[in-house]
């Protein structure tokens, strides 16, 4: 079975929003950033409080509640941040180059022992075994070759096959395949 379709820079994006959303590693560091970010404010009127002797004043309550209000909308609003940060990075770093290969028509075929990839400058094979997990969602479905590294294939660009029979075979065959 085949399927032909367009990898556009969204669909990189959409691999980056995944492990945004599932990876544990991804989490925890999100997650130890945004209460950083939120806890600045807090530790810099705590700071300014001890610097400038007002640890006695009656300054000190408003001081503290100021720091937690400038705090929880950055706690609140960094994920987003980490999002839109990322996407720029990623943009970035794909206008640096050709990206010949990644992006463009991508032709997609099930073989018995695996699967492979052709674009216009390269063919690639992946035996099942190499293949860490499959992954679909709503627009995409991912084929994760390791945490980071993934083939995409977008549900709203097929330009040759059908997109939910080829998902299906896909997956049946992997789980069949899979060591």
């Amino acid at each position: 079975m085949k399927i032909k379709y367009t990898v556009a820079l969204e669909d990189i994006y959409a691999v980056s929003d995944y492990l945004n959303a599932n990876s544990p590693a991804m989490k925890s560091s999100i997650r130890k950033s945004q209460l950083f970010m939120a806890s600045c404010p807090l530790g810099g009127i705590l700071l300014l409080i001890y610097i400038k002797g007002l640890l006695y004043t009656t300054v000190v309550l408003p001081l503290l509640a100021f720091g937690v209000i400038l705090g929880l909308p950055l706690y609140f609003l960094y994920p987003k941040y980490f999002r839109h940060y990322q996407r720029k990075i990623v943009q970035r770093l794909y206008s640096e180059g050709q990206n010949k290969g990644i992006l463009g028509e991508h032709e997609l075929t099930i073989e018995e022992d695996g699967i492979i990839e052709k674009t216009q400058y390269n063919v690639t094979k992946q035996r099942w075994e190499s293949i860490e997990k499959i992954v679909t969602g709503i627009n995409h479905t991912h084929i994760f070759i390791s945490p980071l590294l993934a083939y995409t294939i977008p549900a709203n660009t097929v330009l040759e096959g059908e997109y939910v029979s080829f998902v299906a075979e896909l997956t049946n065959e992997y789980n069949k395949n899979k060591v």
